[in-house]
């Protein structure tokens, strides 16, 4: 037990430090829910060989991803300068943390962390290795007209992204980089929202709880940028998936947002959102909302689909072949 408490003290502190940044008297605030308060004691230990001033500050649960939080806890959020959200629920596509990025403040989004995710390789990468591939991938895609996701299963996916401007997301947060999700590291950038056309075959993982890994596949078919049909063999997933979107009761959650490629080399897919995203050979489809990164679409609602292996061709190169990286 002392070994596994040495562990989690361990990665506590690796968050502060080299995922958050933290510097000597910075004042860093953990948001957290009911089913994260169990974490808290490994990040205040943590903190006690650290010159800050750490507050914490209790959230109640949110429906989705992507869900606003109210005026007062946005707030308190801005009065420090660095907001780690321990929530089952991620923030990180709210207008509360674009305004907090806005005057400087440095966010890490921790949605669905526990014991488990505590035990994850991937949390322990080296996430600032990886930072010269993920911002060559960004400026590269910032620079580019077109995507296209193809895969062995079918997936064969057009998207306009000219004039969209990619996002840098290396896992960790600094003064340059304001916006992290560990052990995500990814890259990733929002499509014109009516100008995506074909279809995504989903082999991966679908990033909800009562999903998460596929053994079976779905079929997403796209028609100007919106999901027009849910197809599975398996026809439990099929409803639950159609259930989610139809409870949200805006159209706008059918919309593709969003276009991620994973570039963490220790994540591998569990069927929790930051190891699958920032998973390396796979590429993620995010539904709803993109407002806050640099999309239209204005919705309190996000869901990521993953595929495995895929092949990705910008502007008509091949850059990703089966999953593997070409030279860049």
């Amino acid at each position: 037990m002392e070994e596994l408490n040495n562990k989690f003290l361990f990665i506590a502190k690796h968050l502060f430090i080299n995922a958050g940044s933290v510097e000597d008297g910075e004042n860093v605030l953990i948001l957290y829910d009911k089913t994260t308060k169990d974490l808290l004691y490994f990040f205040n230990k943590a903190s006690e060989d650290l010159n800050i001033n750490l507050s914490f500050l209790e959230v109640s649960l949110l429906k989705n991803h992507g869900s606003e939080i109210n005026s007062y806890l946005s707030s308190k959020m801005n009065r420090n300068d660095l907001v780690m959200a321990l929530l089952k629920k991620s923030i990180a596509h709210t207008k509360a943390r674009m305004h907090f990025n806005s005057i400087g403040g440095r966010f890490l989004s921790l949605p669905d962390y526990n014991f488990g995710m505590f035990s994850h390789p991937s949390i322990l990468f080296d996430f600032k290795s990886q930072l010269q591939i993920t911002k060559k991938i960004t400026n590269i895609l910032s620079k580019s007209d077109h995507l296209e996701v193809r895969s062995s299963l079918g997936t064969s996916l057009k998207m306009n992204i000219k004039g969209r401007k990619a996002n840098c997301c290396p896992g960790f947060v600094d003064k340059n980089h304001l916006l992290g999700s560990p052990p995500d590291i990814e890259t990733n950038i929002s499509p014109i929202e009516e100008d995506s056309n074909g279809k995504i075959i989903v082999d991966g993982s679908i990033t909800v709880e009562s999903i998460g890994l596929l053994k079976t596949p779905v079929e997403l078919e796209i028609i100007d940028g919106k999901i027009k049909s849910f197809k599975s063999k398996d026809q439990i997933i099929k409803k639950n998936i159609e259930k989610i979107f139809s409870n949200i009761k805006n159209p706008k959650a059918y919309y593709l947002a969003e276009c991620g490629i994973g570039l963490n080399p220790m994540s591998k897919l569990t069927g929790n959102m930051l190891t699958d995203e920032g998973a390396f050979g796979c590429i993620h489809f995010g539904f709803g909302s993109n407002i806050t990164v640099g999309g239209k679409n204005d919705v309190p609602f996000h869901l990521d689909f993953v595929i495995k292996k895929p092949d990705l061709f910008i502007d008509g190169f091949k850059i990703i072949e089966r999953g593997n990286l070409s030279e860049l």
